[in-house]
């Protein structure tokens, strides 16, 4: 296995496999804790770490990544099972075998029994820089140049001590890296002799603390004074405000501290610059409300800083009401929706303040202008903006997908097209004005030619243009529509999938009439706009991804049972986005099934 180290560097063979589960012990065990419950387990003490997390990072905290998987709505017992049917699966014998043949442990019998499922994970500029990244371009030799600590909540520190001194002791062994034992802050702490040459870690008051220095380990042991935590900053404060819930996920990026160690001057466009100062933080929270996992996402900016350029590229203008949601039926099992013309609008703003943008804006304009077409009154005059799509059928990607990752390989591309081509797929793309197009329409003689050689049915008023019945060549693989609202596209069985489309619209049994469409809009804050939504039927997916996979027994049966499991906890998710006054704000909402 040809893994490298914690500092990029290649260690010999013999040693290499111990170094690489302690690094991914320490470091990724955070996630892999997450799985696991054990009944009337002893208390993980201190309360939940994503309420603890902001006071234990120091004020210059500039990333900051918390999680309490006890609060995202998957009971105990489930967890378990899940795990459980996984680590007696084929799929991932190949990790136990592994660590056996290493360390002779496994995962668990030696990691899982103490293992947590809270943790956190945040960054600090070095002492005497502004920011990380202002550390990542003075970074040189085995350490990283910043300061960074992960703290996994633990429910057994004996059973913790002796696994890690095991891995520990078998690196040394096989690998050559030493590690000496010092006392900080009346804490064992544990460092590689040659720093940089693995990982530096402790264990107190039920948390493993993982960092590359003794420094790094002191932010966990050493609590912040009044004032000095994270916590306490105004920045973070505003990033909190704009969360609905945070007791399962936390994350925060202070961008303005980021930002001061970027080469923002090296950018020649004085309002882009200006457009970036005034960045402040990204926030991200979720937790349990009801039987709904909520999440929202926030990049905050004052747009007093941002000059003439932020207000255009922040700007509520992007938002629209997604008429699109009237046309896709309620019986699809995935639905998105995008203003496609919101990034020609941005494209267009930010090109113009850099020395080669009147050119870059020109560039499509002149074109079209040789085919006698004006892009402005003939195009972008004619669309409304919106994109969007609808899938049926997606079980069946989702279980390509899973068959892909249970036997360790990437799905080749080949492969996904013929899956692609097994769902039914509409894409429409919003109109406003219809004569408009069909002058357009005029101006392209090709497509006349082309639809001219067409079938054409009629659903509800509206022409549908399908390729002639061929031998041998797939039935439904090609329509086309052009209705008052928009220009319709059908891919496989698409001929049903237009019609569905326009009756919804008629009957409407759409995706509009959804209770989650309304209930996403309205969590935005912005006049139930947006320019962006979707909607995808989890439970539905997995569960055809589960027919399929029995069907073609390509996996386990226990790597099965862990899917089913899954499948059965999470219902349907809604998902949009807004531009608002004070940035740009995200939501979703996730129906579990506790």
């Amino acid at each position: 296995m040809n893994v490298p180290n914690l500092s990029g560097r290649r260690v010999q063979q013999s040693g290499k496999a111990a170094i690489v589960v302690l690094a991914l012990v320490l470091l990724v065990a955070v996630g892999a804790g997450a799985w696991y419950f054990i009944t009337h387990r002893t208390p993980s003490g201190g309360g939940d770490l994503t309420a603890r997390a902001a006071a234990m990072a120091p004020a210059q905290t500039q990333v900051l990544l918390a999680f309490d998987l006890e609060n995202a709505g998957v009971p105990r017992d489930t967890q378990g099972q899940i795990l459980g049917a996984l680590l007696k699966s084929r799929e991932l014998k190949a990790l136990n075998e592994e660590m056996q043949k290493t360390l002779g442990m496994t995962v668990e019998e030696d990691f899982l029994p103490w293992m947590g499922t809270s943790g956190a994970f945040f960054m600090a500029p070095a002492e005497g820089q502004q920011s990380l990244l202002e550390g990542a371009e003075k970074a040189s030799g085995e350490l990283p140049s910043f300061r960074a600590l992960a703290v996994l909540q633990i429910r057994d520190e004996a059973q913790a001590q002796a696994s890690l001194e095991k891995v520990q002791a078998s690196a040394s062994a096989e690998g050559g890296v030493a590690y000496r034992t010092e006392d900080l802050q009346g804490v064992p702490v544990h460092l590689p002799a040659v720093p940089g040459k693995g990982p530096a870690w402790a264990i107190h008051g039920q948390q493993l603390l993982v960092g590359f220095t003794a420094a790094d380990l002191e932010m966990g042991l050493k609590p912040p004074a009044s004032g000095q935590s994270l916590a306490d900053q105004a920045g973070f404060k505003a990033a909190l405000g704009q969360l609905r819930n945070s007791e399962a996920v936390l994350g925060y990026v202070d961008l303005e501290g980021l930002l001061k160690g970027a080469p923002l001057a090296e950018i020649p466009s004085p309002d882009t610059v200006t457009l970036l100062s005034a960045m402040r933080f990204v926030a991200l929270g979720s937790g349990m409300s009801g039987r709904e996992l909520l999440s929202d996402w926030h990049l905050g900016v004052d747009l007093e800083a941002a000059g003439p350029l932020g207000k255009k590229v922040f700007s509520t203008n992007h938002n629209i009401g997604f008429e699109s949601a009237g046309l896709h039926s309620k019986e699809v099992d995935t639905y998105a929706a995008f203003n496609l013309r919101m990034l020609w609008d941005l494209f267009y703003e930010i090109a113009a303040g850099f020395p080669d943008g009147d050119q870059l804006r020109q560039g499509p304009a002149l074109q079209l202008q040789s085919a006698g077409i004006d892009l402005e009154q003939d195009v972008l005059g004619v669309l409304s903006g919106e994109l969007s799509y609808s899938a049926r059928n997606s079980g069946r990607i989702q279980a390509a997908q899973y068959e892909a990752l249970a036997q360790g390989r990437r799905q080749d591309v080949q492969t996904a097209l013929q899956n692609l081509r097994e769902v039914p797929l509409t894409v429409a793309l919003g109109l406003k004005d219809r004569a408009g197009l069909d002058r357009l329409l005029g101006k392209i003689p090709q497509v006349a030619m082309l639809l001219s050689a067409f079938t054409v049915t009629e659903v509800e008023g509206v022409k549908v243009y399908s390729p002639p019945k061929q031998e041998g060549a797939p039935e439904g693989a090609f329509a086309l529509a052009f209705s008052d609202h928009e220009i319709l596209l059908g891919l496989n069985e698409a001929d049903k999938s237009v019609a569905a489309a326009l009756t919804a619209r008629k009957s409407g049994e759409n995706v509009g009439s959804l209770p989650g469409f309304a209930q996403v809009l309205a969590a935005l804050n912005s006049d139930n706009r947006a320019f962006l939504v979707s909607f995808q039927d989890f439970g539905r997916i997995q569960a055809e991804a589960l027919t399929e996979l029995k069907a073609s027994q390509a996996v386990s049966p226990e790597f099965l049972q862990a899917l089913e499991l899954v499948s059965k906890l999470y219902g349907t998710s809604w998902h949009a986005a807004a531009f608002r006054a004070d940035g740009v704000h995200g939501v979703s909402t996730v129906e579990v099934h506790r």
